[in-house]
Formats: C-alpha cells, structure tokens, sequence
C-alpha cells in the first residue's frame, strides 16, 4: 500500500532555548542497535513500533486499550507496558518537546525538537511517526543509563541537558 507523505513542517511553537510551558524531554531509541538512525536523521522524523496497533490517532484511552488487547491476540509480545510507550507518543510528547535519539545504553546519537503531531506511516517500520527538526546529530558517549532498555522514557531538563550537552563523558570521535 503506498505510504502517505509526511506532514510538512510546522513553525515552532516555542524557541529550543526557552523552558517553554509544559515542554517534556524525551529519550527514544531508533529501533534495536538504532537501525533506523540515517533513516530518521536524513528524513527528520522519530517513530515507534507496535505497528498492529495500527493509527490510533484520536482514539480515548478505552479506544486504545482495545485496540491493545485485539493487537495482543495476534501477537504475545504486545504488553501494556510496551503499547503504553505508543500512548504516551501520541498523546503526551507534543510538539516543541525536545527529543534525544540513543543507542544503547551509553550513546546519544542526535537531538531536536518535536514539530508536528503523530501520523501513521501503513506498512513502514517503525510506523508511528512525528517529524522532528534535528538540532544536532553529532554522536556523544555517555554514562551508561540503564533505563535507556526502554525505546521511549521521559526524562527531567536536567538530564536532557546533561546528556545532549556531553557533560558526563567528552564528546569522543566515534567509528562505525
């Protein structure tokens, strides 16, 4: 089926630089070993799996964990706790959120800001999408942060500025 083309642009709702009203920081990982990285860096976007949720989209939390338990019928690995991080995509990362993008556990591989709602991008992985304007995509080593397991956490502004920063570790030359 043919994938529709991402929303444009839109302006941003609030500088990066203010501690804009309600802005939430947010750590998500481009796939597992961040196999979708160039993909989401070259076409300024994030996404998250659990794709047989399908667009959920408008749906009220009810809506949602339907859409869930039918998913989970068809697929085991569908937990709460993972569709959750789908929930929170949707309806709590907004735009002007700052987003940082991570391999592993100790790797910061971008950062930048959340620029329009979700959409769903049918038959693409990692299918639920927002397009972010990235800021940076320099590579930074960082401690190693056991919560980043998870492929989407909120984090607090210190700690986004902590790690998009480099504060922990210099930034290092790093190979592929």
């Amino acid at each position: 089926s043919k994938v529709a083309p991402p929303p444009a642009i839109k302006p941003d709702p609030a500088p990066a630089t203010s501690t804009a009203p309600g802005r939430h920081y947010w750590k998500i990982a481009p796939g597992q070993n961040a196999f979708q990285w160039d993909k989401w860096r070259e076409e300024s976007y994030i996404g998250i799996g659990w794709n047989l949720l399908g667009d959920v989209k408008g749906l009220d939390k009810p809506a949602f964990d339907i859409r869930v338990a039918d998913a989970a019928k068809l697929d085991s690995s569908y937990k709460a706790a993972g569709c959750e991080m789908v929930w929170k995509f949707y309806n709590e990362m907004q735009p002007g959120d700052m987003v940082l993008a991570n391999e592993g556990q100790s790797k910061v591989l971008g950062y930048g800001i959340v620029r329009d709602e979700c959409w769903f991008a049918e038959g693409e992985e990692l299918s639920h999408r927002r397009r972010v304007e990235w800021f940076s995509t320099d590579a930074l080593v960082v401690a190693k942060e056991p919560a980043w397991l998870s492929t989407l956490i909120k984090l607090d502004k210190a700690k986004f500025d902590q790690m998009t920063n480099g504060d922990i570790v210099p930034p290092i030359e790093l190979t592929k």
